[in-house]
């Protein structure tokens, strides 16, 4: 235990990947105060949702999707976020399919570096911790 403490300080998030495979227990700090404790692989249900999804269609116009943001579009390849916890992939794609022809589909969950990224830029905004979980429960 020890020691995976002393490599996650050495090794900063420029490492969370190697990490995650390291250390089964993250512990977060936020203004001093513990703001999660617990498997990577439990992080917050409001992060782990979190997907990319990548639409190619027929139309460089993006079809407007309930439950989804769109990040932008490259001709006719359309991404948007969104929450699986909130928005199901078939209705997703059902949206798309009524408004344009779909090509091909891809999805992609974010890489720990962007869940971790995610909650501190989130508790920046509120400076205040969130103690979603201040003793594991997921060991």
């Amino acid at each position: 235990m020890f020691g995976a403490v002393l490599v996650a300080l050495r090794e900063t998030s420029h490492d969370m990947g190697d990490l995650e495979q390291l250390a089964g227990r993250i512990v977060l700090i936020n203004h001093g105060e513990i703001a999660y404790d617990g498997t990577f692989a439990g992080l917050p249900g409001r992060v782990a949702g979190q997907r990319r999804l990548v639409i190619d269609t027929d139309s460089e116009q993006a079809p407007t999707l309930t439950g989804a943001d769109l990040i932008g579009s490259d001709g006719a390849r359309h991404t948007y976020t969104f929450n699986a916890s909130d928005a199901r992939l078939p209705g997703l794609l059902a949206q798309a399919a009524a408004q344009a022809q779909v090509l091909d589909v891809e999805t992609e969950r974010p890489d720990i570096d962007d869940v971790i990224a995610d909650l501190y830029e989130s508790w920046q905004a509120d400076e205040r911790p969130q103690a979603w979980l201040t003793k594991p429960t997921d060991k």
